[in-house]
């Protein structure tokens, strides 16, 4: 073998080299992009600005407040619950059925500062609303894994004037 065909094959070599990397570059990129697709197809950022809305305008007007989850969702769903920081996954897919994948990747199992508001649609995730406690905390109803139909899920929001409160908007179940 000559000298100019060693060249040759080095070249090819190195090229190769080069066109696997980026066709892995790409298949990683693809992915995590699809990842965050799928993630953002499940999460609703609309029902809580709806709602936050609705209790700022409810608090402007010294109203009592009062909502059903419904009245702020678009699409329709059999079931919501709540989780809350730290929860075990696991327990709630054993008792859910649904595929805690997608709610993995929200943080709510290391991140104290946000609740997870769930809707499910025939036993399968339908949305979920990361909702930062100190807008409103659902600590209340989210205590025990508790399921609430379109005509339960009706809650009132009680506004903590305690200053050494670090959640001074909180909702709780209307019983």
């Amino acid at each position: 073998m000559n000298n100019k065909n060693g060249r040759h094959l080095n070249i090819l070599c190195c090229l190769g080299k080069k066109i696997g990397f980026f066709a892995t570059a790409l298949i990683v990129l693809y992915s995590l992009c699809s990842c965050g697709l799928v993630d953002s197809f499940y999460e609703d950022d609309n029902f809580r600005i709806k709602l936050n809305e609705y209790v700022n305008e409810k608090i402007r007007k010294n109203e009592k407040i009062i909502f059903k989850i419904n009245d702020f969702t678009e699409y329709d769903w059999d079931f919501f619950f709540c989780i809350l920081p730290y929860s075990n996954l696991e327990k709630i897919k054993k008792k859910t059925g649904i595929d805690v994948g997608v709610l993995k990747r929200t943080g709510i199992r290391r991140d104290e500062g946000i609740n997870l508001l769930v809707l499910i649609k025939n036993r399968k995730l339908l949305k979920y609303v990361v909702y930062p406690r100190d807008e409103i905390d659902f600590l209340e109803i989210g205590k025990d894994i508790k399921f609430f139909d379109k005509n339960s899920a009706r809650f009132k929001i009680k506004l903590n004037h305690d200053i050494n409160c670090g959640h001074m908007v909180q909702a709780e179940e209307i019983k």
